[in-house]
């Protein structure tokens, strides 16, 4: 008996190994399809999920597992009253359900893995291993682009304005996995940045010179300056942080710019940070694809609170262009497409109060398990992360959050 529960054991942790491995190459299609996420993810969690005989799914989970099938039988609902819009509903009906089933697979397998004791550092281990892998393919792009072609429905343009985006669709989700990816390894280190001090450096240099993600160079901004505010209230500013800053603040304004304007004139981030420069109030007319991606965040969330959070169907913002295309002045009509770029306000829209209810009881239990500044100033960040473009069925975010979830002091709390 005890070798077989001693195999049984074994068997589980390698598959776990195998599923986050596969969950870093979520766009990885090797030219089978034309979509830019793909179902390795879900199929693989589903098949070790079923395999798995002991695997548990706390209330904390199962109510917003039941909340979103409510939320999306009502979107359903909702988008039938619109159907005149597309004739066919099928492509809408399977995307949606590929997007939550996909979280929530991830999650409970994540979740289970976590909560019986398996080793974070082999997930580090992982995320640096495929990391670095990406840093190869990013090389690879920039002499063969054919081959990253062949891997992935890549939309990058290199040369030409915009940097490379290696195993992903575009820059941006390169900067997007790149960021979660060190997210993940702070919490999985118990929110301690030393040990893993060079892959996040690393990530850092990749995401503003290989990349060069507008979105993700903001982000860090963001991030960094958002910590240099949170100890200066704590009275926790030494003149290593002042230094730092000032070094830091002087390549990301004066030496990367002067970078990437020399490899490329008409670069994104140049012409985004210098007319945010000029006129600060300005930078959703910057161009099209900050005006699309601002526009999903605020038009999501506008649109379902002033429909009193009532779903609003699986269309995306498409069946609310007669109502509300001209609300904001009409800055943001390039945002109304079926394709929300937002995770949060996916959430929102397409499942209105039952999808909000789901990331409140997420956000509560984990705000229950945060005992430091430090870990609570991180689920800020990772909330303000989650606005952003990224799908709703990417792994890292629900690794991530089934990190928090788990976190150690859960223990305390069930004493």
């Amino acid at each position: 008996m005890s070798i077989d529960i001693s195999y049984t054991r074994k068997l589980n942790l390698n598959l776990t190994t195998f599923f986050f491995i596969i969950c870093c190459f979520p766009w990885v299609s090797f030219s089978t399809n034309t979509f830019d996420s793909q179902p390795w993810p879900l199929l693989s969690g589903s098949i070790i999920l079923l395999i798995d005989k002991q695997k548990r799914i706390p209330k904390y989970i199962l109510v917003p597992i039941i909340l979103t099938i409510l939320g999306f039988i009502i979107s359903l609902y909702q988008t039938n009253l619109d159907k005149s819009i597309y004739s066919n509903l099928t492509p809408f009906f399977i995307r949606t359900l590929f997007n939550f089933s996909s979280f929530y697979i991830v999650l409970i397998l994540s979740w289970n893995a976590f909560s019986r004791g398996y080793e974070k550092l082999k997930l580090i281990n992982t995320i640096k291993f495929t990391n670095f892998i990406y840093y190869i393919f990013a090389f690879v792009q920039f002499q063969f682009p054919s081959i990253v072609g062949f891997l992935t429905n890549s939309r990058g343009n290199w040369g030409n304005g915009r940097g490379l985006n290696s195993l992903t669709p575009e820059p941006t989700y390169f900067a997007f996995f790149l960021i979660l990816s060190s997210l993940i390894i702070f919490a999985a280190r118990g929110f301690s940045f030393k040990e893993d001090k060079l892959i996040h450096l690393l990530n850092i240099f990749t995401i503003i010179f290989i990349a060069q993600s507008a979105s993700g160079i903001f982000i860090l901004l963001i991030l960094f300056f958002g910590n240099i505010v949170r100890r200066f209230l704590k009275l926790k500013i030494s003149k290593k942080d002042l230094i730092i800053g000032i070094l830091l603040t002087t390549g990301l304004l004066i030496i990367v710019p002067a970078f990437l304007q020399n490899r490329s004139i008409g670069s994104r981030f140049i012409i985004l940070l210098l007319q945010t420069l000029e006129n600060p109030n300005m930078i959703y007319l910057a161009d099209e694809s900050t005006r699309v991606r601002i526009g999903n965040i605020v038009l999501t969330i506008y649109i379902a609170f002033k429909n009193y959070l009532i779903p609003q169907g699986i269309l995306g913002l498409t069946s609310a262009f007669n109502e509300h295309s001209y609300s904001f002045g009409g800055i943001f009509k390039e945002s109304f497409n079926a394709r929300l770029m937002t995770w949060i306000g996916d959430w929102i829209y397409t499942l209105g109060i039952f999808g909000l209810s789901s990331l409140s009881i997420f956000f509560i239990k984990i705000k229950s398990r945060l005992n430091s500044g430090v870990q609570n100033y991180f689920l800020a960040i990772f909330s303000f992360i989650l606005l952003f473009s990224i799908p709703i069925s990417f792994p890292f975010a629900a690794i991530l959050i089934s990190l928090l979830l788990t976190n150690p002091r859960e223990e305390y709390l069930l004493d």
